[in-house]
């Protein structure tokens, strides 16, 4: 999978750590909602059960 350089900037942050690449692969390609922000991002959500339901 491609990654944009906002994307690796964001997942170097302490808060982002512990979120595991499978879980964001999973969340792109079956999202339960998608929103495309007003500069191009795309915004997308998914429930993680391994994260005890999280978004």
């Amino acid at each position: 999978m491609k990654y944009t350089q906002y994307f690796q900037a964001m997942r170097q942050r302490p808060d982002r750590a512990s979120i595991d690449l499978h879980w964001i692969e999973r969340v792109v390609h079956q999202p339960i909602r998608e929103v495309i922000q007003q500069d191009g991002r795309i915004r997308r959500w998914g429930a993680v059960p391994e994260a005890g339901g999280r978004y």
